[in-house]
């Protein structure tokens, strides 16, 4: 049976990636469509019409193409607290679970963007412009994701094997007690009833903090953080709507966020950054940073910061920017003698940056939870990434001070390499420039920038002769991932950021801190240090998904600018990706260089995690830091 298992796992495998292939280059042609029309509209002032009808559709069919291919690889945020705690057995039934769990969520997203498509087909609904007919094409997506109902039921008979032949005793046990509990629900329902009438009977506050605590139990016993998230906000909802108009309100937001035509954004700058990886944009921004500042004693480390932030700009991640720049920077820093603690330091500090310079996945997917503006976002960040920059400069200068036999002092590279060096990396500038500067001039919106970034990295990728079979299905694996586990993120969190808004929570939050102290700022420190505690044991992307339904509408009752409290999110979470014990960006350091040890690793981000606090404070005390920018407020 195993056997089999693994057979149909290799065969689904390559099956759903070749599928995926199809749905990043139909994302590709977005961006392809999306520059045409700018250019109709610039040059001769006529845009396509209707394009929005044309993307929306095919935006979703890329993603539901990609989905598929994420369960087949496992693509999930989960929390593996339990694995010591629980022992090899223990954790693999938990791994079974989640796997369970995260399948019924996929099925209640696909039953009910079916019975969507079905109700837009009855009434006959069609599109503004061009009158596509809109239950067809949801018809159609509905049916590409539906695939990923069959990958992750191979996925948990796969887990459920793994978890059973560790001990066929306990297997048959825990089988027989969830037999016993089903059968229970049809034979003695009353003790069912009484935990379902404990649940109605709450206050929606109090029953939306019973499915917060839910949510964490699941996440903590390892369910995929996406899966948690929705299952908690479904329950709530359905509890405090009725089950009908909870179910609606379920498959209504999963549908807004598939088709959400803003979300093209995350694809493309994901393509952008991978296609600059593929041309070999991050070396060329690290030489041109070390060939200007790397002479000075520590300015192989600040060229790293440079080079990271540079780097940044064009991926929007923060575990690419530090794998990337880590491999190049890493050796060169070894072989000019650099203590080993600083040099990793350097590089896992560096990669956070990634995150809050914008383009950002992070940003985006704020932006679309808080419904703010992406572009309003991305130019706010520009100060505080600016100010992240300086003050990690000015940590490595502390730190050469302190410790100067680590840190030798590099020769002046000659006039002319210089001159080369940066005009190896002209077109890094120009494709920053054309990004950034076109979403602050107003000449492109977010998804028209992200487009236009993403093909003009292709295009630098094939003028460079970089562009083959093998780095074509390396962006297209790495964008699939990405596209898989962000999409399942969103489609949780919307549904329990809805259930937290209409159960009263933030008014309970607000009456809870106030009456620990009436002075705003306090609450946001308060808020701040719970930050910084989740940051040392969980993934961004699941502290920021867990805790923004509860602090946003707190904070915005407090007076304070969401802006302002976006970047300030942004820049808490990114202090977790360098916190030990567990911050992802200390173990990609350990995966480049295996003689490392985490001690070390730990001793060369200590300057920069006090810097990361000096710059939280700056941000609390002087808010216009952020919103200093026009565009901002």
């Amino acid at each position: 049976m195993r056997a089999l298992l693994d057979r149909l796992h290799v065969i689904s495998h390559g099956i759903t990636e070749k599928i995926a292939a199809l749905g990043v280059i139909g994302i590709l042609g977005i961006g392809f469509v999306t520059v045409l029309d700018v250019l109709l509209r610039f040059f001769f002032n006529n845009p396509i019409d209707g394009l929005n009808e044309i993307t929306a559709p095919l935006l979703a069919l890329g993603v539901a193409a990609c989905l598929p291919a994420g369960a087949s690889g496992r693509v999930n945020i989960t929390i593996d607290f339990m694995q010591t705690l629980v022992g090899t057995l223990g954790f693999a039934w938990l791994r079974a679970l989640g796997s369970g769990l995260l399948l019924i969520f996929l099925t209640v997203v696909v039953w009910r963007l079916l019975a969507l498509a079905e109700r837009y087909t009855m009434v006959g609904r069609t599109s503004n412009l061009l009158e596509l007919p809109v239950g067809l094409i949801l018809y159609v997506v509905t049916s590409v994701v539906a695939l990923t109902l069959f990958v992750q039921l191979l996925q948990f008979a796969l887990q459920f094997s793994d978890a059973f032949g560790l001990s066929r005793r306990v297997g048959y046990t825990i089988c027989g007690l969830c037999l016993l509990l089903i059968l229970g629900f049809f034979v003695v329902p009353a003790p069912y009833q009484a935990v379902a009438a404990v649940f109605t009977g709450m206050q929606p506050a109090f029953l939306a903090l019973t499915c917060f605590g839910l949510m964490w139990l699941m996440v903590i016993f390892s369910v995929p953080v996406g899966a948690a998230t929705g299952l908690a906000g479904l329950l709530g909802s359905m509890v405090i709507l009725g089950s009908n108009a909870g179910m609606t309100m379920f498959g209504g937001r999963v549908h807004h966020m598939l088709f959400n035509e803003s979300l093209a954004v995350l694809p493309l700058f994901l393509m952008m950054g991978s296609f600059a990886t593929v041309a070999g944009m991050s070396s060329e921004i690290y030489r041109f940073a070390n060939s200007a500042i790397g002479h000075l004693r520590g300015g192989l480390a600040m060229a790293t910061i440079l080079g990271s932030a540079g780097f940044g700009a064009l991926t929007g991640s923060s575990l690419a920017t530090s794998a990337t720049i880590g491999k190049v920077a890493l050796p060169e820093m070894a072989k000019r003698n650099y203590s080993r603690s600083l040099a990793a330091g350097t590089v896992a500090a560096g990669g956070t940056l990634g995150q809050l310079i914008p383009p950002s996945t992070v940003i985006v997917i704020y932006a679309l939870l808080a419904e703010a503006s992406i572009g309003t976002l991305f130019i706010a960040t520009i100060v505080p990434a600016l100010l992240a920059v300086c003050l990690y400069l000015v940590a490595i200068s502390i730190t050469v001070k302190l410790s100067p036999g680590g840190v030798p002092k590099g020769e002046r590279v000659p006039r002319m390499q210089m001159m080369r060096d940066f005009g190896n990396g002209w077109q890094v500038i120009v494709l920053i420039t054309l990004v950034i500067g076109g979403i602050y001039t107003g000449v492109f919106t977010e998804t028209e920038a992200a487009s236009v970034g993403a093909i003009a990295a292709f295009g630098f990728a094939i003028a460079r002769g970089k562009i083959n079979r093998d780095t074509i299905w390396a962006v297209m694996r790495e964008t699939t991932s990405t596209i898989a586990l962000i999409y399942v993120l969103i489609f949780g969190a919307t549904n329990f950021s809805f259930m937290v808004g209409i159960s009263g929570v933030p008014d309970l939050m607000v009456a809870g801190m106030t009456a620990l102290t009436t002075t705003p700022v306090l609450i946001v420190i308060m808020i701040a240090a719970i930050y910084l505690v989740l940051g040392t044991v969980m993934d961004t992307f699941a502290i920021m998904i867990i805790t923004l339904p509860v602090f946003l509408p707190l904070v915005e009752s407090l007076g304070f600018d969401p802006i302002w409290w976006g970047i300030l999110t942004i820049c808490l979470v990114e202090i977790g990706m360098i916190t030990p014990p567990f911050g992802l960006n200390l173990f990609i350091m350990k995966s480049i260089d295996p003689h490392l040890k985490l001690t070390d690793v730990y001793k060369g981000v200590a300057p920069f995690v006090v810097a990361d606090v000096v710059k939280i404070a700056l941000l609390i005390g002087f808010p216009i830091i952020v919103l200093w920018l026009p565009g901002t407020r």
